[in-house]
């Protein structure tokens, strides 16, 4: 007679994290502290802007500063939607994932 297969048990109980043991609580909280300090900075900088461009007084944009200052917006928009871009299409089709067990 041959030997029984040993009966699989339970499978072993993963403890919870010990921030989700609070029902989410801690959680929570953090990211209304860090939403608070991202507004007040926002507010902080917009108050150094609004000061600084006070202090500077009225200055005139000549037709090359103008045309340089929309050709920066428009090339750095670019570049950053096309990075962004190419992010996506290679996370999409597969090329950031690893090419074999290479350890």
């Amino acid at each position: 007679m041959p030997p029984e297969a040993p009966q699989p048990g339970p499978p072993p109980q993963v403890e919870a994290e010990p921030r989700r043991a609070v029902n989410g609580w801690v959680g929570a909280k953090s990211t209304w502290v860090a939403m608070a300090v991202a507004a007040a900075s926002v507010v902080g900088v917009a108050a150094f802007v609004a000061i600084v461009c006070n202090e500077i007084g009225d200055t005139d944009l000549s037709l090359g500063g103008w045309i340089a200052m929309i050709f920066g917006i428009v090339a750095t928009l670019a570049l950053g939607i096309g990075l962004m871009s190419l992010v996506f299409i290679s996370s999409r089709r597969g090329y950031d994932e690893t090419g074999g067990d290479w350890r």
